[in-house]
């Protein structure tokens, strides 16, 4: 019973230690260790464009962030605005789109595990809502499959329709930026 005894705090003791190679390692180090095989978390600088507009019936409507740069990781958003500058409601879901194009013109809707209510946002005539674009969920399941960015141009876009119409996706409008993956 000894000899167990003792083979046990002996066993226990060398793996508190670790290996020579873990000691010589600092946190870091040990910690990418430890993910390997697992998603990397990227971190996204994104440089916004210029505010765009398009003509509707009784006047504009403008999409803009409200941010000139900013960097995001798991969680982090950023505000968009869309300013409806006309004499008319416009209705819009919450859902948008996130989309990256590799030659300026033709866009590829990027897949980004996101739930979004069915509920209608109204924005009354020359007012405006604040709405917030997530690039990279937050959770920890295995499941979930975050997409994985490249540097280059991408645009959010956004369906809505005005006054009287109930059907959202009549109109869009969208705002490029410039993201960098670090």
């Amino acid at each position: 019973m000894k000899k167990m005894l003792m083979v046990g705090v002996a066993v226990l003791t060398l793996a508190a230690c670790g290996t020579e190679e873990e000691q010589e390692q600092g946190p870091e180090e040990q910690e990418g260790q430890e993910q390997e095989g697992e998603q990397v978390m990227q971190e996204l600088r994104i440089e916004t464009g210029e505010q765009e507009t398009v003509s509707v019936e009784g006047g504009e409507v403008h999409l803009s962030f409200s941010e000139e740069e900013a960097t995001l990781t798991e969680g982090d958003s950023l505000e968009v605005v869309l300013e409806n500058d006309s004499d008319l409601t416009l209705s819009m879901g919450r859902q948008y789109y996130v989309e990256y194009s590799e030659n300026g013109d033709n866009w590829t809707q990027i897949t980004i595990p996101l739930f979004f209510t069915d509920d209608i946002v109204m924005i009354e005539a020359f007012d405006e809502h604040v709405f917030s674009m997530l690039l990279i969920p937050e959770g920890d399941s295995e499941d979930m499959v975050r997409p994985e960015y490249e540097s280059g141009r991408y645009r959010l876009r956004k369906e809505f329709s005005m006054g009287e119409n109930t059907t959202i996706n009549e109109n869009e409008i969208s705002v490029e930026f410039d993201l960098e993956v670090e």
